[in-house]
């Protein structure tokens, strides 16, 4: 196996590498080495056309008329840059449709299996996170330059899994502290690396020199990249807003764009007008992104309500199974006899007053226990009624605890209420099945 290593000496003087015999060939099929550029072992310093040397002389035929391919875009218009390389990105996805709607599906649906792993997914998905993202921009990439490549380049990121790994874990690191401090440098983080990935696969680079390149290309541009993702963003919204499936379609287009304007800014093709940074550019930078983000917090509020009702559900229903432990202590003791109230648990059966609580109680939570009425309001009353009255040797199917009304104003839920039976297991029984649901603490988990 050869394992030696070359680097490539362009025509202006830039050097990339270290890269092995059969990376150097692919670049000279790609076309990405020209006959003006120069191979050199990476050891030393002996620089010589690709033809003159053995390994490439196969590969290299290179007419003497041929040039160096630029991968170029169109030029540019006199617009906004950031409707430009989004333009850019839509239209390659629309002349590419099917096969990047199903390389970004395959995309998606590893990272979803992976990650969905029991005990070490959401390790395994940050170990992957880096090389999938490299193979992607770089499928991205090429689509842009409209050169053919294979679904199977979202793989190309681990041949080079530790650096594709390092700048993610880089990247995340970073912007991840910049968000801790105060969001804003994290913003910024965000769009000065947005093109490091770009860099790695289009110029051998490291993870710390590829964000290096990313960082300096992007200054000046840092108000369009962010311009450019909310524009993006926003797209994506309206493919979800498409019964959900118009997100696969529109979910490729902000790699797309990104790798427009990568493409863009490393070869020079900017628009005398897109130098400057547009207030439209800057707006949508900033104002968008806002927007957006009140906007989810809108569709997510029923959602976040209903995640907070049933955790309270989840918590009521453990503390009335300790409650039912409790009172069999209780009965134990005492004849088979169930206390008359329930603060005759605490605190000699239960020491903690949270447990006679429940979370979604409009009272925070209590310090003491010394008030088993519903109707007032204080932060020592129990959140639940309780049946007193009963022996251990009645029915099992009669309900001791339950939680506080069911609709009415000192409700503890919405739809119903948690049921500790005699025989100590605890059921949630919905609104329709209680009797006088919306009047506090004469609501009662069925027919007396």
């Amino acid at each position: 196996m050869d394992i030696k290593k070359w680097k490539v000496k362009t025509k202006d003087g830039n050097i990339y590498g270290p890269a092995d015999t059969e990376t150097i060939k692919g670049w000279i099929k790609e076309n990405r080495i020209s006959i003006e550029d120069d191979v050199s072992p990476a050891d030393m310093e002996e620089w010589k056309k690709p033809a003159e040397i053995n390994e490439f002389a196969t590969a290299s035929a290179i007419p003497a008329t041929e040039v160096k391919t630029d991968f170029s875009l169109p030029p540019a218009q006199a617009r906004t840059l950031t409707t430009q390389v989004v333009n850019d990105g839509w239209e390659t996805l629309k002349a590419n449709l099917w096969p990047i709607v199903g390389t970004s599906a395959l995309y998606l649906i590893i990272s979803i299996l992976i990650s969905s792993l029991p005990l070490i997914g959401v390790i395994a998905a940050h170990l992957i996170a880096g090389p999938l993202v490299v193979g992607w921009s770089w499928y991205c990439l090429c689509k842009i330059r409209k050169q053919e490549i294979s679904p199977v380049a979202l793989f190309d990121g681990f041949k080079i899994f530790l650096p594709a790994l390092g700048a993610y874990l880089l990247i995340t690191i970073l912007t991840g502290l910049g968000y801790i401090a105060l969001i804003v440098p994290g913003i910024i983080l965000v769009s000065a690396y947005s093109l490091a990935y770009f860099f790695m696969v289009d110029k051998n680079m490291g993870p710390w020199q590829a964000m290096k390149a990313s960082f300096d290309i992007t200054k000046g541009y840092r108000w369009r990249v962010l311009a450019v993702m909310a524009l993006c963003n926003l797209i994506n919204i309206l493919g979800l807003l498409c019964l959900g499936v118009g997100i696969f379609v529109t979910a490729p287009l902000t790699i797309l764009a990104l790798a427009a304007l990568y493409q863009r800014l490393s070869a020079g093709n900017i628009h005398e007008y897109q130098k400057q940074t547009n207030v439209k550019e800057i707006l949508l930078g900033v104002i968008l992104p806002v927007v957006v983000i009140i906007g989810m917090l809108v569709i997510m509020m029923p959602a976040l309500s209903k995640a907070r009702d049933v955790a309270g559900q989840a918590v009521s229903a453990s503390n009335m199974k300790q409650i039912g432990i409790a009172l069999q202590m209780h009965a134990n003791d005492y004849d088979d006899e169930f206390p008359p109230t329930l603060q005759h648990l605490y605190p000699q059966y239960i020491n903690t007053s949270s447990v006679f609580w429940c979370p979604t109680d409009k009272d925070s939570s209590p310090t003491d226990i010394n008030n088993n009425e519903v109707d007032g309001r204080n932060s020592a009353r129990i959140s639940y009624q309780y049946n007193s009255g009963h022996s251990i040797s009645e029915s099992p199917s009669i309900p001791l605890v339950w939680d506080n009304g069911c609709g009415g104003s000192l409700d503890n839920h919405k739809k119903g209420g948690n049921v500790l039976y005699l025989d100590g297991h605890v059921e949630w029984v919905p609104c329709e099945e209680w009797e006088n649901p919306t009047h506090g603490e004469t609501s009662y988990p069925g027919k007396p």
